[in-house]
């Protein structure tokens, strides 16, 4: 049994083969089943929740992922995602690897969006603008200039500490102004777990890609009706999507959207399906809540 730790993740996942592997997991899936949610304080919803992520594929691995989520860590210094992944033996039920899950985590969501910008973000994308300061942050402005060249990253958060520590991480710089920093990017990243829209679409710019990653339940929202309504909206999974992305949840329930007004999910993205971008004004969405298909392609990745 190998014992992966974080530095091990982080060393031998290189944003390319990652970003490959990523592709080639959710244009041939294993089998995933929708992840559990379990709320672990039931007086106080949100504060800790439980995310179990199993997938398999029955002539390779059983993976799952087990992850608790905790917004409040971030106030105490803390990772908000921490767990552990563990890669078995389909055949055999063994257990092959023990793998740092929040290391995998950021490296694969990272992968996920950049993939997705690979076919949404505007060729010449030149200025990416990350919203939130936590862990991920330097992970995506990695991630995005290994498929786009972009000349100018920078971070915005509501701690400016946070946002000076994300930026010197990746060689970023901080954004003062939200609005401004917004109009001006080509792409546009917002990794918070905010209950409330950061990001309005007002703001957005034509041809701008809005890369929506840090709301992962019905509750929470990174931006308004407006950007819903206005971009062309794609997501990582729609079944993951429609049931715990309260960006399209909301709005549909509510009856400003439909669910048909959803162009297409990644897999449909990665094999052609969709064209993706079909104008350079097209102004895009992609909202990913997370999948098992794109950690199970890090696992893999990562084991060889």
């Amino acid at each position: 049994m190998k014992i992966y730790s974080a530095s091990d993740v982080a060393e031998k996942l290189a944003w390319p083969d990652l970003i490959a592997s990523v592709a080639h997991a959710f244009a041939d899936p294993p089998e995933v089943p929708l992840r559990g949610h379990h709320d672990i304080d039931k007086q106080n919803s949100g504060e800790v929740t439980l995310l179990t992520m199993p997938a398999w594929r029955s002539d390779e691995y059983i993976g799952v992922k087990l992850v608790n989520v905790v917004p409040g860590n971030s106030e105490r210094g803390l990772p908000t995602v921490v767990g552990t992944y563990v890669l078995m033996s389909a055949q055999t039920g063994e257990t092959l690897a023990i793998i740092d899950a929040p290391e995998l985590t950021a490296r694969r969501t990272a992968a996920t969006s950049a993939l997705a910008a690979s076919k949404l973000a505007h060729p010449r994308a030149k200025r990416h603008l990350v919203v939130g300061g936590g862990k991920l942050s330097p992970y995506l402005a990695e991630a995005m200039r290994s498929v786009r060249s972009i000349r100018e990253t920078r971070i915005w958060a509501r701690n400016p500490e946070q946002a000076e520590m994300a930026a010197a991480k990746s060689a970023s710089k901080v954004a003062n102004d939200l609005e401004s920093a917004v109009r001006q990017a080509d792409i546009i990243s917002c990794v918070t777990t905010s209950t409330s829209p950061v990001v309005f679409g007002a703001w957005l710019s034509p041809g701008s890609h809005l890369d929506l990653v840090g709301a992962f339940r019905p509750d929470m929202r990174e931006t308004d009706d407006e950007a819903i309504c206005n971009c062309c909206v794609f997501v990582d999974t729609i079944e993951g999507a429609l049931h715990q992305a309260g960006e399209l949840s909301d709005p549909i329930e509510r009856g400003v959207i439909c669910a048909e007004d959803v162009q297409a999910d990644l897999a449909q993205l990665i094999t052609d399906a969709h064209p993706g971008r079909q104008s350079d004004e097209q102004k895009t969405l992609f909202k990913s809540v997370g999948s098992a298909i794109s950690d199970y392609a890090a696992a893999t990745c990562l084991l060889g």
